[in-house]
């Protein structure tokens, strides 16, 4: 299993659907700051897949 810490702001609803063998796939957007540059935020695509 992966753990990622972080925080950052959700751009978009999330969108859950269904594949055909029926596991919950979700998909959000997150923008999150950058530390050590002013070009603004990164956006970071995430993928989430149902565990079990």
């Amino acid at each position: 299993m992966l753990t990622i810490n972080g925080n950052g702001n959700i751009t978009r609803a999330p969108e859950l659907r269904n594949t055909n063998s029926g596991k919950a796939v979700t998909t959000v957007s997150v923008a999150c700051q950058q530390r050590k540059t002013d070009d603004g935020p990164a956006y970071v695509d995430l993928i989430l897949w149902e565990a079990c």
